[in-house]
């Protein structure tokens, strides 16, 4: 599956036609692009195959997961100490580790189940409900049950 990471300024017209017309010539299923507004700290998702009613956005504004803002939050306290770069990417893996983990704990919880509610994973597992879509997408990954129940 090929990707393309482009970097691009907030509001560059050659940006967003660049994401609805990617210049790859083999079929593209879906191209997803990240924005953040490093002016308002907000973050949001466009995808090539949702259209977007607001006209004052390019996409879908996300919630801040609490797993990645610590990660974040974490590894600038690591820089700020000066700690070598091989400490902070071996924290870095181990909160990642975490972060997979707590994915295979929630495809095991849901195993056998149709539904279930967010406050029932909050209290059960310790999941957040700024979390839960992150550990969504990683259970998905290896559990494709798992966006059958929550997606």
């Amino acid at each position: 599956m090929p990707h393309q990471i482009v970097h691009s300024e907030l509001g560059n017209t050659d940006s967003l036609h660049l994401f609805q017309h990617p210049v790859l010539d083999e079929p593209i299923a879906e191209a997803v692009c990240i924005i953040a507004d490093t002016e308002k700290w907000t973050v949001q998702v466009a995808t090539s195959q949702r259209k977007v009613m607001d006209t004052m956005k390019l996409g879908q504004d996300v919630l801040v997961s609490n797993q990645v803002s610590c990660l974040l939050q974490s590894i600038l306290q690591l820089y700020k100490l000066h700690l070598p770069a091989d400490f902070c990417v071996m924290h870095l893996e181990d909160r990642l580790q975490e972060m997979y983990l707590k994915s295979k704990m929630l495809s095991e919880y849901l195993r056998g189940h149709t539904r279930v509610h967010v406050k029932e994973l909050s209290v059960v597992l310790g999941i957040e409900s700024n979390d839960l879509p992150l550990l969504t997408a990683i259970a998905s990954t290896h559990s494709p049950y798992v966006a059958q129940i929550l997606l």
